[in-house]
C-alpha cells in the first residue's frame, strides 16, 4: 500500500474502533433496557408500539435521499449544499408527519388495533420535530472526527434509556417505549446545535447536484423500505399483536453481535474509501480488509448466539419469553449477511455506483416477498423466519457476485481470507453443542453462571482454533494480522 492509503486505513480502522464502541455503548443501553422492560411488560406492549414505528419508519426510508451519503462522498460540498439537505430534511419531515396524522384513524382499522391511532399521532409530531437538526453533524463523519459522532449519538441514547426506564418502573405501561422517543428526539435535535458550529439557512440552491446522487439512492430506499418492513407489515396483518412484539424483541437480540459489528465498520469506511475510489486496487484491498474484519466477528458472534439461544433467552428475558428461542436461532444467522450487506452498500456508494444499490433492491424485494408469502402462509411466523434467512443467504451471495464483477471485492480473496473464520466457528459451535455443562449445579443455580461459562469458552474456542489456523495456514496476513498489530499497539502504549 501507498503511504497514503495506509493513513486512510489508520483513520478508518481508528473509526471503526470509535464506531464500534459507540454502537456497543448504544446497543449495551437498549439490552439493558430490554432486560427490564420484558419484565416490567408484556410481548403485546412491544408489539403495538412496533405497529407504530413500521408505519412512521417505512415513510421516513421511502423518502430516504440518501442526501448525508453524498455529503460525505463529495470532499467540495458548500455551505450552499448543507443549507439545501437541512431544508430538504425539514420538508420531509412536515410532509411524513402530516402524512402519519392522516392515515392514524385508518391504520388503526386496518391493523385491528384502536389503541395505535394515538400513538401515530405522537410519531408523526417526533418526525416533524426530528427534521430540524442540524445537518453539520455529518462533518463529525465526513471528517473522520469519530469521537464527536461517538457523544452526539451516545446522548441522545442516554436521554431515551433513562426516560423509557422510568415510565416503565412507574406505570408499567407501552407509553414508556413512546416517551423514550420522544426524548431521544428531542435531545438529538439540542445536541446537534450545541455539538457543531455550523448554523443552517433555509436554501434550496443545491437542490440538482444532490439530486443528480440522490435520484438512484431514493429509488434504493424506496425498494428497500419495502424489503426491510414487509416483515413487520405481514405479521401486523396476518398474525398477532404478542407475535409482532416477540419477533421485534427476537429481531433486536439475534441481530446484536453481528450488526453492531459490522454497522459501525460501514459507517467508518465509508469517508475513507470515497477517498480511494479514483484507484480501484487500492479501493479493493481497503474493501476487501474492511469486509475480512466484520466476518472475523461477526460470523462466530452470529453462530454463538444461535447456539446458545436458550440460555441468552431465559438469563436475558424470563421464561415468558421462552417462544422467542427458535426465532433467534435463526435470525442470528440472517445477521451474518446484514453484516455483509452493510458492509458492501458503504463501498458501492462510496464507489460511485449508487446505481447498482437499485438493481440489488429489486432482486432482494422479489426474492425476500416470495419466500415471506410463502413462509407464512404454510407455516406461519417461523416459516416467515426461515423464509428471512434464505432470501439474506441468496441477497449475500448476489452481493459477492456483483462485487467480483466490478472489481472491487475478489471472491477468492474474500474465501482466502474468511475461510479459516468459518472452520474455526464450527469448531466454536462443536465445542459448546458438547459442553457438559448438564451437572445439577448449573441445572438448578443460576442460569447466567452456565451461560457466562459458555461464552467464555466459546471465546476461547474460536480465538484459539483461528489463530492456530492462521499461524499454520496462512502468509501472516488477513484480518488476524490486524487484531495483532492492534494489540500490539496498545501494549507498546502502556509500556
Amino acid at each position: 500500500m501507498t503511504s497514503n492509503t495506509e493513513n486512510i486505513g489508520k483513520k478508518i480502522f481508528a473509526g471503526s474502533v470509535w464506531a464500534v464502541a459507540m454502537r456497543m455503548s448504544i446497543r449495551f443501553l437498549g439490552i439493558i433496557s430490554i432486560i427490564i422492560l420484558a419484565r416490567l411488560l408484556d410481548p403485546e406492549d412491544f408489539g403495538l408500539v412496533a405497529k407504530a414505528v413500521m408505519i412512521q419508519s417505512f415513510l421516513i426510508m421511502f423518502t430516504e435521499f440518501g442526501l448525508e451519503s453524498a455529503l460525505i462522498k463529495d470532499q467540495k460540498s458548500t455551505h450552499n449544499h448543507y443549507n439545501t439537505v437541512w431544508t430538504i430534511h425539514i420538508i420531509r419531515g412536515g410532509v411524513i408527519g402530516i402524512i402519519l396524522a392522516s392515515l392514524a384513524h385508518q391504520a388503526s382499522i386496518y391493523l385491528h388495533e384502536p389503541r395505535l391511532e394515538l400513538i401515530i399521532y405522537y410519531y408523526a409530531a417526533m418526525t416533524f420535530i426530528g427534521g430540524f437538526y442540524n445537518i453539520g453533524v455529518v462533518d463529525f463523519r465526513k471528517n473522520m472526527i469519530f469521537s464527536f459522532d461517538f457523544r452526539y449519538n451516545l446522548y441522545k441514547k442516554l436521554a431515551g434509556f433513562v426516560t423509557t426506564i422510568t415510565v416503565a418502573f412507574v406505570w408499567e405501561t407501552y407509553w414508556a417505549l413512546i416517551a423514550g422517543s420522544i426524548a431521544s428526539t428531542v435531545i438529538s435535535l439540542i445536541t446537534s446545535f450545541f455539538m457543531s458550529p455550523f448554523r443552517p439557512r433555509i436554501s434550496l440552491l443545491e437542490w440538482k447536484p444532490l439530486f443528480h446522487f440522490s435520484k438512484w439512492m431514493l429509488s434504493f430506499e424506496l425498494l428497500n423500505a419495502v424489503s426491510v418492513k414487509l416483515d413487520t407489515f405481514l405479521i401486523s396483518r396476518f398474525s398477532s399483536t404478542a407475535n409482532l412484539g416477540l419477533y421485534t424483541i427476537s429481531f433486536e437480540i439475534s441481530g446484536t453481535p453481528s450488526t453492531e459489528v459490522a454497522m459501525p465498520v460501514a459507517r467508518a469506511a465509508l469517508p475513507g474509501l470515497a477517498k480511494l475510489k479514483h484507484d480501484i486496487q487500492q479501493f479493493s484491498t481497503m474493501h476487501l480488509s474492511s469486509l475480512s474484519l466484520v466476518m472475523l466477528i461477526a460470523v462466530p458472534a452470529a453462530s454463538g448466539v444461535s447456539i446458545l439461544a436458550e440460555h441468552i433467552t431465559l438469563t436475558l428475558l424470563g421464561a415468558k419469553w421462552s417462544d422467542a428461542v427458535p426465532l433467534i436461532q435463526v435470525l442470528a444467522i440472517f445477521g451474518i449477511t446484514r453484516a455483509v450487506y452493510a458492509t458492501t452498500i458503504s463501498a458501492l456508494i462510496a464507489f460511485n455506483r449508487p446505481d447498482l444499490l437499485t438493481k440489488i433492491s429489486i432482486f432482494n424485494m422479489v426474492t425476500r416477498f416470495a419466500l415471506l408469502i410463502t413462509g407464512i402462509s404454510l407455516y406461519g411466523l417461523m416459516g416467515m423466519v426461515w423464509g428471512i434467512l434464505i432470501s439474506g443467504l441468496l441477497n449475500m451471495l448476489v452481493l459477492v457476485i456483483i462485487q467480483n464483477n466490478i472489481g472491487i471485492l475478489s471472491a477468492w480473496g474474500l474465501f482466502s481470507q474468511t475461510w479459516r473464520v468459518i472452520l474455526a466457528t464450527l469448531i466454536m459451535c462443536g465445542g459448546l453443542y458438547y459442553l457438559p455443562l448438564d451437572i445439577t449445579f448449573f441445572q438448578n443455580q443460576i442460569i447466567i453462571i452456565r451461560l457466562l461459562v459458555e461464552i467464555i469458552t466459546g471465546v476461547l474456542l474460536y480465538s484459539i482454533s483461528l489463530f492456530s489456523l492462521w499461524y499454520l495456514f496462512s502468509e501472516k496476513k488477513g484480518p488476524e494480522r490486524t487484531i495483532i498489530d492492534l494489540l500490539l499497539k496498545k501494549k507498546g502504549k502502556n509500556k
